[in-house]
């Protein structure tokens, strides 16, 4: 479980998405039972920051890294025990971890359901004019455009040619 809203921009001053309660909802509904599975590992959930950092143009940019660092680890661990394991996130930051796990482990497939395409960078968007979040650049970090931060530690950057979303 990554339960992170880190990814989010706030809807209004003030406001702290509440994304990073959708795991615990779908355990509390009996995901768990249904997928047949009682081993879980829990992520702490991330402080979120509503203030702008000065290391990143990314609404907490420093934080998703560290935390996504953290599930790459959770993962690889997961992986090299033999497991398959299936990560229930609150926001689509934690993608950047989930990738960051399976250097070695090749090829990697990934299926991204989602309401728009991700795929915002600074070639297609004035990341100048605000602060941007990650849920809506997560597609684009994985393949290594964007802001270095998180787009130049993911392992999924060297394989770009290979995406199609």
């Amino acid at each position: 479980m990554a339960p992170s809203n880190l990814g989010l921009r706030p809807l209004r001053p003030g406001h702290v998405p509440g994304a990073w309660r959708g795991p615990g909802a779908l355990e509390a509904a009996g995901l768990l039972t249904a997928v047949g599975t009682d081993a879980v590992v829990r992520l702490e959930r991330p402080s979120y920051n509503l203030e702008a950092n000065p290391a990143s143009r990314i609404c907490n940019g420093p934080a998703i890294r560290r935390f996504n660092e953290r599930l790459a680890e959770a993962l690889a661990d997961t992986l090299s025990a033999g497991e398959f394991p299936i990560v229930i996130g609150g926001d689509c930051s934690i993608l950047l971890g989930c990738l960051a796990a399976a250097p070695g482990r090749e090829p990697v497939g990934l299926v991204h359901v989602d309401g728009h395409s991700d795929f915002y960078h600074p070639g297609n968007y004035d990341s100048d004019s605000r602060l941007g979040s990650a849920a809506g650049l997560d597609l684009a970090l994985a393949t290594g455009r964007g802001e270095p931060l998180l787009a130049d530690w993911c392992p999924s950057s060297e394989h770009s040619a290979q995406v199609a979303a």
